[in-house]
């Protein structure tokens, strides 16, 4: 299973030219990934490097396996990791 993903915002959609491309076994293996505190981290430095406010960043994916092929997109902040990486960093409470 191939998944490239990417990040943007709702008003002005994908922010980078280059989405970043993981091979894994399967979609929980990228959920794991993507969960790890070094790529919670990365997202959040991505974000404010593409001067959008960390807690509307929108992480775009695609799936291509076998013959499938499929795009979704989600809110970082409904990530629980990333939501407790935001809540230290600005030491509040998301509401």
């Amino acid at each position: 299973m191939i998944i490239a993903f990417n990040i943007g915002d709702s008003s002005s959609g994908i922010l980078s030219y280059y989405p970043i491309i993981w091979k894994v076994k399967n979609f929980k293996t990228f959920q794991k990934n993507i969960r790890k505190e070094v790529n919670i981290e990365q997202l959040f430095k991505w974000a404010k490097e593409n001067h959008v406010p960390p807690s509307l960043i929108i992480i775009y994916i695609s799936i291509k396996e076998g013959d499938f092929n499929g795009n979704y997109s989600f809110k970082a902040i409904n990530i629980r990791e990333y939501r407790l990486h935001w809540e230290k960093t600005y030491k509040q409470e998301w509401k």
